[in-house]
């Protein structure tokens, strides 16, 4: 057993002789009686002074006193010892941690607010780079790879490319003309098969200028499509855009829905499907529109006044003028608003004499411009 002495020299030399363990309960409780005296001194100052001292910190004498495991005594001073230094320290400790809860409340709170600005500019930029690498494997047509960016939450399927062509991951994927990857993209939750690309348009109407019958058929399919959706530049539609490129397969595709306007003209100058078919010569095209229930066939240009027959008398196209003639809602002699001339006048003045003397047998008439220049090609 450890032997412990006492701090204060005992006053007789057989007490000295004495420092042997069975004397340490009485020196423990002459310490005691010590310290319990100085603490009591000191207190004479003041009751409040005192008071808050011993709740602050133990006193000199209690910290000094010697404290044994073998002894009850000793363990009673060693728990009343304890006790008051662990009532002061919590007693501390719980201030303090007031402090510091309240400061970590406006901490968190900052910290929140940083956090969640960091988190959504991680988010916008990790969505950037799956839609660039998205369009990247789009257009080189890698199935594979598209299945597994499509699967990642991050992926925004809608998202135009940044680095690349502009366009969406639909957009693109209709401008190659690839079914199976349209057919992949529609399937995908949240797709808006009407978002506009950079340029403007939809994928409707980058599929039918392109002439892919078979991934406009898909779109249409869409319970969404918005099949007269213009291009925001200059208001072509899809239907305006297919019949002036003569894709067939593609305006009788676009003609079979409903909503489909036929006469719908491009904004900046009125010009419609039927005027550019005619302009441009497809005859299969021209057949096509004519054929609808609603067709105008003389809606003239909103800046000129020129129709799809005074064009096609222009430009020459024979099988066009012989189409237009057919029908019988037809002006043969309806002239243009800017220079009052005929699709007579301007068959003769670009010599066409087939198409001439399809509009003469059709009732026009000679227009005061054709007298006055006398052409040589007829006498009037």
């Amino acid at each position: 057993m450890k032997v412990r002495y006492c701090s204060v020299p005992c006053q007789q030399q057989e007490d000295r002789d004495r420092h042997e363990p069975e004397c340490i309960e009485a020196t423990t409780k002459r310490r005691h009686r010590l310290a319990l005296l100085s603490a009591e001194e000191g207190g004479m100052e003041g009751e409040t002074e005192g008071e808050t001292k011993s709740a602050s910190s133990p006193t000199k004498g209690a910290v000094d006193l010697p404290i044994e495991d073998h002894e009850d005594d000793d363990e009673q001073s060693s728990s009343s010892s304890s006790s008051s230094s662990s009532t002061s320290s919590s007693s501390t400790s719980f201030s303090s941690s007031s402090i510091t809860t309240t400061n970590s409340s406006v901490g968190a709170s900052e910290g929140e607010t940083k956090i969640s600005t960091e988190s959504g500019a991680a988010s916008i930029e990790r969505e950037k780079n799956y839609t660039e690498m998205l369009c990247k494997y789009v257009e080189a047509r890698n199935v594979t790879m598209i299945q597994l960016i499509l699967a990642k939450n991050e992926t925004n399927v809608n998202r135009c490319s940044i680095a690349g062509s502009g366009l969406t991951p639909l957009g693109l994927a209709c401008s190659i003309g690839s079914i199976s990857i349209v057919e992949i993209l529609l399937r995908k939750e949240g797709i808006n098969v009407n978002q506009l690309q950079k340029i403007g348009a939809t994928a409707l109407y980058i599929a039918s200028e392109e002439g892919h019958s078979e991934v406009v058929e898909l779109l249409l399919a869409s319970s969404d499509i918005e099949v007269n959706e213009a291009e925001t530049t200059n208001g072509c539609t899809p239907l305006f855009m297919a019949s002036q490129n003569g894709h067939v397969s593609v305006v009788e595709l676009l003609l079979v829905s409903s909503d489909t306007d036929v006469n719908q003209g491009r904004t900046k100058d009125g010009c419609t499907p039927l005027y550019m078919s005619c302009k441009n010569g497809h005859a299969p095209v021209v057949e096509l529109l004519l054929a609808s229930s609603d067709i105008d066939v003389n809606q003239a240009m909103t800046t000129t006044g020129s129709t799809p027959l005074y064009m096609a008398c222009q430009d020459g196209h024979v099988s066009v003028v012989k189409l237009l003639l057919a029908s019988s809602e037809i002006d043969v002699n309806q002239a243009r608003t800017t220079t009052g001339s005929t699709p007579l006048y301007i068959a003769t003045q670009q010599k066409h004499l087939e198409i001439t003397k399809l509009l003469l047998d059709a009732g026009a008439l000679n227009d005061l411009k054709l007298v006055i220049m006398r052409p040589k090609l007829f006498r009037i």
